[in-house]
């Protein structure tokens, strides 16, 4: 409802003093006007309840109204943010594509090299040979599956809500940060690759 004073959308009364039978006040303009009258129990208890349902209006509203300017913020710079976008899915290839060229380096290096699990429950449930380093090595896995999934995260998360330039511009200098260290060491598996491939040295 709509107060017939002052226009305001929050909570309101219905108030006859003054402007008549059935005029719609807020609780501002109820009170500027019965500043004088003591209000009872009821009446301070329904004032309250009213606040509370204006409050709630208010972070609905507000609420919506971000999901708006989101969407124009994203409409804006549609071009960045499809940029970072490709970057990350980019980088997740990037990544494993690292791991599996270097896998086949070695392969290709040592042929005939054995392979032992790092994995210690798999070792004991198919009776396989565990490498002395396995467990180091899953510990690494584990730190680097839980990098991904904070910055994972943290992107979709932040993409979903940014809706100010310094949301931007810190995501994306995140990014470039990120993408320079997984760029870098695919490259150089993918340059050494070619390398052994074209001169084999």
């Amino acid at each position: 409802m709509v107060c017939e004073i002052c226009g305001d959308k929050t909570g309101f009364v219905s108030w006859t003093e003054g402007y008549g039978e059935g005029k719609r006040a807020c609780w501002d303009c109820y009170w500027k006007i019965n500043k004088t009258k003591k209000m009872t129990y009821e009446e301070e208890r329904t004032k309250y309840e009213n606040m509370k349902v204006g409050v709630k209006v208010r972070q609905l509203d507000t609420k919506n109204q971000r999901t708006v300017v989101h969407k124009a913020f994203v409409e804006k710079y549609k071009v960045i943010i499809a940029i970072m976008d490709i970057m990350v899915v980019t980088m997740l290839i990037a990544n494993f594509g690292a791991v599996i060229i270097t896998n086949a380096l070695v392969v290709k290096a040592v042929p005939n090299k054995t392979f032992m699990e790092a994995n210690s429950a798999q070792s004991e449930l198919n009776n396989y040979k565990q490498h002395p380093e396995g467990e180091a090595f899953m510990r690494a896995l584990l730190y680097q599956t839980l990098l991904w999934a904070v910055l994972l995260f943290g992107y979709i998360s932040t993409r979903m809500l940014m809706y100010t330039h310094k949301e931007l511009w810190i995501t994306l200098f995140i990014l470039i940060f990120y993408a320079y260290l997984i760029y870098f060491d695919f490259f150089n598996d993918l340059g050494y690759m070619i390398g052994k491939a074209l001169w084999g040295v």
